[in-house]
């Protein structure tokens, strides 16, 4: 076989002009060229091929290259190659083909038919065995289907007799002999089409094996025979005259030719024709026998078949227009091109086996690939070549059995996919073909793929953040072939990107990895923008000598960097995989975030689940302690289940109430529930501020919680000797109502902290109705007989109403208090004498009206600005039992329970209101019975303005008999009108008597 780079020698046979230019055009690109002569000879030892201008002229015992635009009959005819006339003046490409001729032989019209022309290879049973791609667009039935003879079925059944016969006849005729039939063809789309096969048997070639059918559409042609011409199906008909000039010219011919009819005679043919046809009209008159050309003429690039025919005046010419055609011989030939292109420059090897294993062909790029020339291994035993790849063998020897192979192999380090197609004939295997395709990145991709795929199931099973950044630097070590890999992770903290994981390649070749700060680097970027990317150039990371990175962000954790020191080292696949790795890296760290927030989330709800249950058992307890206050008709019932219901608390082990004894000394215990093991008998109960916490709550009148006894137990006795009965916390509510110290409630629990907050404040919360419903019950019994305390005051500054007792000179007396709506207080004053008119405002008082006048004493309304005494010790626990003025002295009068701290009740007087100092104390008895409590209630149901109207009209003497004031009267004095006055005491005796009459019940 003749190398691509050999010198060729070709025999031109044929007299056209065309075949000189082709001949003439070889010499110049090189090839040795004999003729032209005018008949084929037997070939000498020095020509390699032959190039001829006419398909009779075709030797099926050599090599040979037409010069033809109609490819398909060339082929038909038994040529090797087809060259368009159009390249006969292409010297080089003419060259490559009697090359491609000489090195392929059958297998370039094979490449050809490939291209664009329908051809099909039928075994001796009538079975396709190779099927082009232009049958297939041909006939509208894919290769598949017409191997199993779907396609028989579209012939008309009229047509199928002549078919099989002429395909029979060929079959069984000698090796070369043709046959051709006409047929009906029902296309896969159902539509009807006309076509020709030309059968052509080729069984004892050892290229083909087979009758080769050779296919022609011929709709087109037979709708025109049974349809009129057309003008631009016609061919057009001009005559020259012996001076070379136009004669006649009919309207079709001057149509091709772009000129009128008129215009066109009497020009010279030169002028209206290409220089090839007027040679060949030149070559026409010198030989006297007709010529014919195809030319290419005109600006729109048309294609015209030129007859000459010489006659008595001269030539005739008939002009065909036959663009379409070498357009589409054309495309042919791109095709083929396009396909030898491919199989030259794709990593492919195409081979041929003949059945004792030996390789006929061996071509294609991927030779390159194990170090093979094209045909270098041509004439050898496959199973010499490769005896050291037994797979390959065993492939090879699969296929020679007659067994259709599908492989991948090693070879040379290359990973092949390898296709063996077996072609048996009659029962023979003739020969193998097969290809191989290089596959070595996708397998390596594949691999890799696989490999991450495992990794990433452990990936997703690690709990630390960690854990995720070594696996991820160790998946891309091992599994993806990146040895320098560094995992970066964002730290919110300082805005940078920190080395999370480094290889130790990183290390060995780089140095170590530098943290990055915003902006600094294109790894910045990626991690802004979220793009995976390749980096070389000055865009490469300055760490080390790096000349190529890749860089894969993985969502707002980080970014994954692989290093190389030498350029172009990553391609996409590379960077596909580290896209991947990255999308799990990203999937893994938003799990173990979204499992911390969970735990978290989960942690919350156990929290607020506790505290929904201390809520619970705090509403709980609120809902049994207001139960037993409702229920209970005895102070020591209520107390007793008081206690009972508070030590049944978790935690809980005493709970006790004690009241302050006499004088405020040692707090007594009047009911408990739990065992103290005897607490209270070992330690101090005094009401002072370093007692136990009871004392201290009685003294403090405040809770006083402990939530852990054993802090500073060496500073307090009484922590001891909790700590040693299992006492580790204390609560103390005093029992207030109304300034009233009703008792201590203390608890004590076992653990530390064992009163929470909800309980703790539940309890301190539940101590004032605690008080109230004692005050109550001790009401309701009748406890008339409670020891009392009565205390003097004086106060130690000057007063108001002082000042006004001074400036009337005559005692004042205190008979009534009313809460005025600003800072004022309205009090109802009793003089020792007439007092007409009003006297002068006094600095803090104001005298409004005077309200009763008699000879010896009167009742004035009055408004003091200033703060009244009688507040601050209200404020102070106590009730106000008097005040009087005389002489620029004011004295007030008040009651407090017995045993109360009088010291202390005077100090908080004094805090509250104006100076004051105890002039007297007097003990005795005396509760509150119940026409007071409910005088009490009546005041409390009275607004601000109705129970100043009432004393008014009280002190007014509006209900005495006579009256002594008249409703006018004293409405003007109040400055409302005299309805609004009425209105007030009609509401406060309404008042008055429901609670009297209704309270019976």
């Amino acid at each position: 076989m003749h190398g691509g780079s050999e010198t060729v020698r070709a025999l031109a046979v044929g007299e056209s002009a065309t075949l000189a230019t082709a001949a003439a055009s070889l010499e110049r690109a090189g090839v040795c060229v004999d003729g032209p002569c005018g008949a084929v000879e037997p070939p000498e030892e020095s020509t390699d091929c032959l190039l001829v201008d006419d398909v009779d002229a075709v030797a099926p015992d050599r090599p040979v290259v037409l010069l033809a635009d109609d490819v398909a009959a060339g082929l038909e005819a038994g040529a090797d190659e087809v060259c368009p006339t159009a390249m006969a003046d292409d010297g080089r490409l003419l060259a490559d083909r009697l090359r491609r001729a000489l090195r392929c032989h059958w297998g370039g019209r094979t490449l050809l038919a490939d291209a664009g022309v329908p051809v099909a290879v039928v075994d001796p049973t009538g079975r396709p065995t190779y099927v082009s791609p232009a049958v297939e667009r041909a006939t509208g039935y894919d290769a598949d289907a017409i191997r199993r003879r779907v396609h028989e079925e579209a012939i008309h059944p009229a047509d199928r007799p002549a078919v099989f016969e002429t395909f029979r006849a060929v079959r069984d005729g000698p090796p070369g002999s043709t046959g051709r039939c006409e047929y009906r063809f029902r296309n896969v789309d159902g539509d009807g089409r006309f076509h020709e096969t030309t059968f052509t048997n080729r069984l004892e070639e050892p290229a083909i094996g087979g009758v080769v059918a050779s296919i022609r559409d011929l709709t087109d042609r037979r709708r025109v025979w049974r349809a009129p011409s057309t003008p631009s199906e016609r061919s057009g008909r001009l005559g020259v005259d012996p001076d070379g000039r136009i004669r006649t010219i009919d309207r079709r011919a001057s149509s091709l030719l772009g000129v009128e009819p008129a215009a066109a005679r009497g020009v010279a043919l030169s002028r209206a024709l290409p220089e090839p046809a007027v040679a060949e009209a030149a070559a026409a008159v010198a030989t006297g026998t007709g010529r014919r050309v195809e030319v290419r003429v005109g600006p729109a690039d048309r294609w015209l078949d030129v007859r000459v025919r010489p006659s008595g005046a001269g030539l005739e010419l008939s002009l065909r227009d036959v663009t379409e055609r070498v357009e589409r011989g054309r495309m042919a030939i791109d095709r083929a091109e396009r396909l030898e292109t491919l199989v030259e420059n794709v990593p492919v090897i195409l081979f041929a086996l003949d059945p004792d294993g030996r390789f006929t062909v061996s071509e294609g790029r991927g030779l390159e690939r194990i170090d093979l020339e094209p045909g270098e291994i041509v004439g050898e035993s496959l199973f010499e070549v490769y005896d050291d790849q037994p797979e390959v063998r065993a492939d090879a020897r699969r296929a020679l059995d007659g067994e259709a192979v599908h492989s991948h192999r090693t070879v040379g380090g290359r990973v092949f996919e390898t296709w063996y197609r077996p072609i048996v004939t009659d029962g023979e295997l003739g020969r193998v073909i097969g290809v191989g395709a290089d596959v070595t990145e996708r397998v390596r991709y594949e691999r890799a793929l696989g490999a991450l795929g495992e990794a990433t199931g452990r990936l997703l099973s690690i709990e630390a953040e960690e854990g995720v950044y070594e696996h991820v630097r160790d998946v891309a070590v091992d599994a993806l072939d990146l040895e320098a890999t560094v995992v970066y992770r964002f730290d919110e903290r300082t805005g940078r990107l920190t080395p999370a994981a480094a290889s130790s390649a990183v290390e060995r070749w780089f140095g170590g990895p530098p943290r990055l700060d915003p902006g600094e680097s294109a790894v910045w970027e990626a991690f802004v923008d979220g793009t995976p990317r390749r980096l070389s150039g000055d865009r490469v990371p300055s760490i080390g000598a790096a000349a190529d990175a890749l860089v894969a962000p993985f969502g707002d954790h980080g970014v994954f960097l692989a290093l190389s020191g030498d350029p172009g080292t990553f391609d996409g696949r590379r960077l596909d995989l580290c896209r991947l790795l990255s999308w799990t890296a990203e999937a893994a760290l938003d799990r173990i975030g979204r499992t911390r927030t969970l735990r978290s989330r989960e942690r919350e709800l156990q929290r607020q689940n506790a505290r929904l249950e201390r809520l619970n058992r705090a509403a709980s307890l609120r809902e049994d302690v207001v139960r037993i206050l409702l229920r209970a008709d005895s102070r020591q019932v209520l107390e007793c289940r008081l206690c009972e219901r508070i030590e049944a608390i978790d935690d809980c082990a005493f709970v006790w109430i004690g009241e302050l004894g006499p004088g405020g000394g040692r707090t007594r215990p009047r009911a408990s529930a739990g065992d103290d093991h005897g607490y209270l008998e070992a330690v101090s109960l005094a009401a002072d501020g370093t007692a136990e916490p009871t004392g201290r709550a009685a003294r403090l009148r405040a809770p006083v919680r402990i939530d852990t006894v054993g802090d500073a137990v060496r500073e307090r006795a009484w922590r001891t000797a909790a700590l040693s009965r299992g006492f580790h916390a204390v609560l103390s509510v005093p029992l207030i109502h109304d300034g009233h110290l009703h008792g201590v409630l203390s608890a004590y629990a076992g653990e530390p902290g064992g009163f929470g907050e909800v309980v703790a404040s539940t309890i301190e919360g539940l101590a004032e109705p605690i008080a109230y419903a004692l005050d109550a019950i001790g009401r309701e019994n009748g406890s008339t007989e409670s020891p009392l305390t009565e205390l003097e005051f004086e106060l130690e500054e000057p007063s108001p109403l002082g000042t006004f007792a001074d400036r009337l000179d005559a005692p004042v007396r205190l008979e009534g208090v009313v809460p005025a709506d600003d800072d004022a207080t309205v009090l109802f004053l009793s003089v020792g004498r007439s007092v007409e008119p009003p006297p002068a405002v006094v600095d803090g008082l104001e005298v409004t009206t005077t309200v009763h006048r008699e000879a010896d004493e009167s009742l004035l309304r009055v408004r003091l600005l200033g703060p009244f005494v009688g507040h601050a010790v209200r404020d102070a626990g106590c009730e106000l039992r008097g005040l009087s003025a005389e002489d620029g002295t004011v004295r007030v009068r008040a009651v407090v329970p017995a045993g109360a701290d009088v010291r202390g009740v005077v100090a908080e007087v004094s805090r509250r209101g104006p100076a004051v100092s105890l002039v007297a104390r007097r003990e005795g008895s005396g509760g509150r019975s119940l026409v007071r409590d409910r005088r009490g209630r009546f005041f409390e149901a009275l607004t601000d303005r109705q129970r100043e109207v009432l004393e008014v009209a009280h002190r007014g003497g509006f209900f005495e008999w006579p009256r002594t004031n008249t409703g006018e009267e004293l409405a003007d004095s109040l400055g409302i009108s005299p309805p609004a006055f009425h209105n007030h005491v009609r509401a406060a005796e309404r008042k008055l008597f429901g609670l009297l009459f209704d309270g019976e019940h």
